[in-house]
């Protein structure tokens, strides 16, 4: 072959031109490479490597003409399926990318990243049951790179599979030396074993990444949530403003802190933090549901019904915001309106108890006595040793004038809490509506020992008793000591 051939020549101006690609001299290269392909047309690396130069600055079109152009010189070369599955991948055209990745494992089953990378687009393509298959079987290629043990570790993270994903993600933090790669490991692995109520093991990578990273805003809040999970909540508190320290607009920190401070019963700090999650994120229903929640413990009724209201805005399907805003309306004595929201809430969330001992409250106070029965009987069923569901029972009764289950109820009451006078006046109701004024006395008498609060009604109640009695000295004397108290309250 004489100096001056065609391929020689084709080879001097690839030289140059995989030289300029080297100092990032992308058109030089372009031009180089395309005198390589007009003395040579069939010259498969200009091809593939000006796919790779048009991939590197953003030609995603001409990326793929040229490595398409390189598959017609060489139809069974994996790599070029790989290089365009890449370039879709990167465009996040995933399917595309599978696809091409397919064509390359049908090629070359043998090779790792074939498997590897289509693994990566079943997981982008949240095919993680398929994701799983081809990370397996690019481990049974090769089990030296940290990042197949890692993005299995992932796969079986999104999956729930939790001792899955510990175990690969050991499996990566022992072959990675990356420490940035390393400090998320730990993170993903301090986060598997938080699932499965791991939280020491949590709590010990998580320390490992904040090693790793000092102002490691996800390690510290991801501890912060071990320690809060294991009631640790001045620890989990003092997490999460480090998290604020080092990102001031990190919302879950700000709405953690209001939640921690909300059950500590400082409701200022609580809604001073909720207000710094909603200047964040407005529409946050979490920071909102957090601080009606703070309104009303702190018995602002009205401003919790506006975060409850705004909240239900963004998630009119919330049964645990129409409870809350129930109990708004509950207690600003708006009953019907919290039955309704309490109804709603029952409907989309049946289970839990609270909702119909308040709906019953509700009732109780429209003096609609069946309906509150039917509630608290729901009540006690699911709590069956709850005594306020049980005194309540017993009382919408006793109001219908049904004695003989009011007694039934209003027993098993003082059964539980024996310390509570309201209890014995209510039974001293149900004797004498039975006529048994002995023991309607016998209760009385039991309440007013207890220094009871309303010790005027008290007696009043067992000045009646004692009337129908027959022992009309004791009632007169009951009826003046009522009035006694009534002219020392007026002095």
């Amino acid at each position: 072959m004489s100096e001056d051939s065609p391929i020689k020549t084709a080879d001097n101006y690839f030289d140059i031109a995989f030289t300029a690609d080297g100092e990032e001299k992308y058109e030089t290269a372009l031009l180089m490479y395309s005198k390589v392909i007009k003395i040579d047309p069939s010259y498969f690396g200009a091809y593939f490597n000006c796919g790779i130069i048009y991939q590197k600055i953003g030609d995603t079109e001409k990326a793929i003409e040229s490595y398409k152009k390189a598959i017609e010189i060489k139809p069974d070369d994996d790599a070029i399926y790989i290089a365009i599955g890449d370039v879709y991948f990167e465009n996040e055209l995933y399917q595309e990318a599978f696809e091409h990745y397919s064509q390359a494992i049908n090629i070359n089953p043998f090779n790792a990243e074939n498997f590897y990378w289509r693994g990566r687009a079943s997981f982008e393509l949240e095919h993680f049951e398929d994701a799983v298959k081809d990370f397996v079987s690019t481990i049974e290629i090769d089990q030296t790179d940290p990042y197949y043990f890692q993005y299995l570790g992932y796969t079986f993270l999104k999956l729930g599979n939790f001792l899955k994903s510990i175990e690969n993600f050991t499996f990566a933090i022992k072959l990675n030396e990356n420490t940035e790669d390393l400090n998320n490991l730990y993170i993903q692995r301090g986060y598997s074993y938080q699932q499965i109520e791991d939280y020491k093991e949590a709590i010990s990578d998580f320390d490992k990444a904040i090693n790793i990273v000092s102002k490691n805003v996800e390690g510290f809040y991801y501890r912060g949530l071990s320690y809060f999970y294991m009631s640790e909540k001045d620890t989990a508190l003092a997490d999460f403003k480090k998290v604020i320290e080092f990102d001031d607009n990190y919302l879950d920190a700000y709405i953690r802190c209001g939640h921690i401070y909300l059950e500590k019963k400082d409701y200022q700090e609580a809604v001073t933090y909720l207000n710094k999650a909603l200047e964040i994120d407005p529409e946050s229903v979490v920071a909102l549901t957090n601080r009606g929640s703070a309104y009303f413990v702190g018995e602002k009724y009205d401003l919790a019904l506006e975060d409850y209201n705004k909240a239900l805005e963004t998630e009119p399907t919330n049964a645990e915001i129409y409870y809350g805003r129930g109990l708004a309306f509950l207690n600003l004595e708006k009953f019907e309106k919290a039955i309704k929201d309490f109804d709603k809430s029952i409907e989309l969330n049946p289970d839990k108890a609270d909702k119909y001992y308040h709906r019953g409250l509700s009732y109780f106070n429209l003096y609609e006595y069946k309906n509150a029965i039917e509630n608290f009987k729901h009540f006690i069923k699911i709590q069956p040793n709850d005594v306020n569901g049980i005194y309540y029972l017993g009382l919408s009764y006793l109001n219908r004038g049904e004695y003989d289950p009011a007694l039934e109820y209003l027993n098993k009451a003082i059964e539980i809490d024996d310390k509570n006078p309201m209890y014995y006046v209510q039974r001293g109701r149900a004797f004498a509506g039975k006529e048994n004024y002995e023991r309607a006395i016998e209760d009385y008498d039991k309440a007013i020992e207890m220094n009871l609060e309303n010790e005027i009604g008290s007696i009043a109640f067992r000045g009646y008793a004692k009337y129908r009695k027959g022992e009309y000295f004791g009632a007169l004397k009951d009826l003046a000591s009522i009035v006694n108290e009534v002219r020392k309250e007026k002095k």
